[in-house]
């Protein structure tokens, strides 16, 4: 074979086995498009990593000025946790079935709600892995630091309300596994807003009950001036 044709050959085999062992460029990085950081998706954050724990951190940090139950600052509070929920990705656990099958805000109509729709839904959450198990632990650690102590406190008493059992359930001739008791953020939420509620109503309630007996006392005053100017039996008879 001539010379030349065989280093020819010799030339291309050399290339293709260069080529052969040649890496491919890796594919571009596709970014998932968010709007807020922590917005985009619906997958587990991965907290152990950088990036995760600066997430975790910042989506759990206080409000500025503990709330300590005023019934007229509730809005307020309630829009900054969905303020909250919307930069972090947590919209997903606000929006829950009521009785009827219709999906309500638990922010905006708790009113819509019963606490048992919602440690339904509580129990779903906190038995996966994903995103949602992860939100509802940052919003209670959320609320639990931006109340103040004596509402904390209140919370507290109540904590059966926002406890649920988040073991997995048992199959089918499966023995039921012990009960995992964990504290739900969107069962405690409710529980905030009932309480908030409640007080405010009992409030109302005892001072109406005072201006009621302020009018009672008012007539007796003025039924004991009338009595001061006419002495006659029977004029004026308190109530």
């Amino acid at each position: 074979m001539d010379p030349a044709a065989v280093h020819t050959l010799v030339q291309e085999a050399v290339q293709a086995a260069i080529e052969a062992t040649r890496i491919p460029p890796p594919p571009p990085r596709v970014i998932p498009f968010a709007v807020t950081p922590a917005g985009a998706g619906d997958a587990a954050w991965d907290f152990t990593s950088s990036t995760g724990l600066k997430i975790f951190v910042a989506s759990i940090a206080p409000f500025a000025g503990l709330y300590d139950g005023n019934e007229s600052e509730l809005r307020d509070v309630l829009r900054k946790i969905l303020q909250r929920a919307q930069t972090y990705g947590w919209m997903q656990i606000f929006f829950i079935a009521n009785d009827a099958g219709v999906v309500r805000n638990l922010a905006t109509e708790h009113g819509c709600l019963t606490l048992a729709t919602i440690q339904t839904a509580a129990i779903t959450n906190l038995r996966g892995t994903g995103r949602p198990h992860q939100a509802t632990e940052c919003l209670r650690q959320l609320i639990i630091g931006s109340v103040s102590a004596a509402i904390a406190d209140k919370l507290y008493h109540h904590r059966a309300n926002y406890t649920v059992n988040a073991a997995a359930a048992a199959g089918e001739g499966e023995a039921v596994p012990a009960p995992t008791m964990k504290e739900d953020g969107t069962c405690m939420l409710y529980e905030l807003t009932t309480l908030v509620s409640v007080e405010t109503r009992a409030m109302v309630a005892i001072i109406l009950k005072k201006l009621a007996n302020l009018d009672h006392e008012r007539a007796k005053v003025q039924c004991g001036r009338l009595q001061l100017g006419d002495q006659r039996p029977g004029y004026c008879t308190p109530r």
